[in-house]
């Protein structure tokens, strides 16, 4: 069994839209964040990384969504998500990084990275995001 990696992520949401990056190396996307570093918290960890992923410096952990483990790729992850209010706005710092404004529902995409399906359950479960209602 491989070692357990931690990871911290952040929901950005404006206007009922989710900021996704993507390396450009990569066929999905994901959300801002990365690897815990060695002693950070999961807190600690998410504003480094949103600092050196998309240059926000401001960033206000505001709900934890949800912590969970989830197995990709023949690496293990737990995973802390959390739902981030800035008054910056992101831009792409790492040379690499494609930045994008999805719709909430995208997270459901098959090019999203699997953790995304967890997160925005969570975001429904909370009351965040609502269903929309679907006629056929």
């Amino acid at each position: 069994m491989s070692k357990l990696e931690e990871v911290a992520n952040g929901v950005i949401i404006r206007n009922e839209s989710y900021l996704a990056v993507k390396e450009k190396k990569d066929s999905y996307w994901k959300l801002p964040g990365g690897g815990l570093g060695e002693g950070e918290t999961p807190e600690q960890a998410l504003a480094r990384e949103l600092k050196e992923e998309i240059g926000v410096t401001d960033a206000r952990l505001d709900i934890k969504l949800c912590e969970f483990n989830l197995n990709f790729k023949k690496r293990n992850f737990r995973f802390y998500s959390y739902l981030v209010k800035t008054n910056q706005e992101p831009r792409k710092n790492e040379e690499d990084l494609i930045l994008e404004w999805q719709s909430l529902e995208r997270m459901l995409d098959e090019n999203q990275a699997p953790s995304q399906r967890i997160i925005y359950q969570s975001l429904k479960d909370l009351g965040i995001i609502k269903w929309k209602k679907q006629f056929w």
